[in-house]
């Protein structure tokens, strides 16, 4: 790929998910959750599918032994406990879940498993979306509140975590993206990581509307 010859990693990272982040505000949950126009059900799925992605990831990811991508997690701050939070805080307003989100992010779960012993690179995409999709944190934790009415953190700590020690982390991981692979072959694979993950997350919003009596185990 010639762009990345003439730009940073990160840079062609932006470019080959722009259309899927188009996407993504295209989706009738996100679309409605910006509204304040979600059932509670479909914000609790969203927060138990990125509890099994990241419970899966975190565990890969955060293991000393995994030299490739110990040098890039300077500064990590899990977020499967903040997720686990929000989960037990829910679980007093509506013991629900819905059935599609969790098959989904079960299938995430077990490609970060098999990336983790065929290819870590793709797991640094992973990491790259899922701590990317944290910028635009805040504003959806003020939707989900005001929905909602939640107070301080309650059910939002997950998105409130985009804090000063995270934009620390952010940017020295991009810096390290940037600087530290130098191979084409690492680099795609860094970058199919990025947009398979995206994908997978777009087929999880995409089921959490609309909500209906087959989706729903009480």
């Amino acid at each position: 790929m010639d762009t990345k010859t003439q730009n940073s990693l990160h840079q062609v990272l932006k470019s080959q998910t722009t259309e899927l982040h188009k996407k993504a505000h295209d989706i009738p949950y996100i679309a409605n959750l910006l509204n304040n126009d979600i059932p509670l059900i479909s914000y609790a799925g969203h927060i138990r599918a990125f509890s099994i992605i990241y419970e899966a990831l975190e565990n890969q990811i955060l293991n000393p032994e995994n030299e490739v991508l110990t040098d890039f997690l300077n500064d990590y701050s899990p977020r499967l406990p903040l997720l686990l939070t929000d989960l037990e805080y829910l679980k007093t307003k509506d013991d629900i879940d819905i059935v599609p989100e969790n098959i989904y992010a079960g299938y995430v779960a077990e490609k970060e498993l098999q990336y983790n012993k065929a290819n870590q690179y793709k797991l640094l995409g992973f990491i790259y979306t899922m701590e990317g999709s944290l910028n635009g944190g805040s504003i959806l934790k003020e939707h989900v509140k005001q929905t909602f009415k939640f107070v301080n953190n309650h059910g939002t700590m997950y998105l409130s975590s985009f804090d000063d020690k995270t934009k620390m982390f952010w940017h020295g991981f991009i810096n390290k993206l940037n600087t530290k692979i130098v191979e084409n072959k690492h680099k795609d694979d860094v970058i199919a990581g990025a947009r398979e993950i995206f994908i997978d997350i777009i087929k999880i919003f995409e089921s959490l509307t609309p909500v209906d009596e087959e989706t729903v185990v009480k």
